[in-house]
């Protein structure tokens, strides 16, 4: 098993999604949206039920059988709903605008700022002092930089 070290774990993820971002705003001059996100979903599902049958030595109808006794599926349901409309709307943004850093920014910027507010009303997350400042720090790079 590898070691597990959350800091190199995090820049390896970094390094590696940097330039999907550019990649995908290739794909999307020669794909429409909803044909890019099928492909890519497609592939991903094919991956990953590769992984589950050799490498976790599964079966497919093992996960078919938990699914279907899965007691939260309308959680389910919205997390899949909220990460295609996400998926659409990030691939819409990268196919309309032409500076993908300023995108970039904003993106993982509102992001923390929204997950941090959601954490603490939806799901009793608590916050402390650094939160706070994070997020003006945040709010104030934002200002700059539009």
């Amino acid at each position: 098993m590898i070691n597990y070290e959350f800091t190199l774990f995090v820049f390896i993820s970094a390094l590696i999604s940097s330039p999907l971002l550019f990649i995908k705003k290739g794909l999307l001059k020669d794909f429409k949206i909803h044909e890019e996100l099928i492909c890519t979903s497609t592939l991903i599902t094919i991956s990953l039920i590769l992984i589950y049958i050799f490498y976790d030595k599964k079966n497919i109808m093992d996960l078919v059988y938990k699914f279907r006794n899965y007691d939260k599926l309308s959680n389910y349901i919205l997390y899949v709903s909220l990460i295609v409309l996400s998926l659409f709307i990030s691939s819409y943004i990268i196919f309309k605008e032409s500076e993908m850093i300023k995108y970039r920014f904003f993106k993982v910027s509102i992001g923390i700022i929204l997950t941090i507010i959601l954490g603490i009303y939806l799901f009793n997350e608590s916050i402390n002092i650094k939160n706070c400042i994070g997020m003006l720090i945040i709010m104030g790079g934002l200002y700059i930089i539009n």
